[in-house]
């Protein structure tokens, strides 16, 4: 998968042959991850979107919860 970044993906299941090599290799030998390597998991509670436009009144939408596990609440915001 390493360069194909951004390139065109015919499916979701292209993907996953990609990755079922790979994966199977890091899954018998962990060794082959670096230590120094670091996984982040988050939890976000707002996430804002926004779509330009010419005369400047963008689209925003913001999406919210309270916990990481709420349901999404969606606001349309001023520009």
């Amino acid at each position: 998968m390493l360069g194909r970044q951004s390139q065109y993906l015919e499916g979701p299941a292209q993907r996953d042959v990609a990755i079922e090599a790979p994966l199977n290799l890091v899954e018998q030998d962990p060794s082959l991850v670096d230590k120094s390597w670091t996984l982040y998991t988050l939890a976000p509670t707002s996430v804002e979107f926004w779509q330009a436009d010419a005369s400047r009144a963008h689209t925003r939408l913001n999406y919210e919860r309270n916990t990481a596990d709420a349901p999404w609440e969606h606001h349309l915001l001023w520009p």
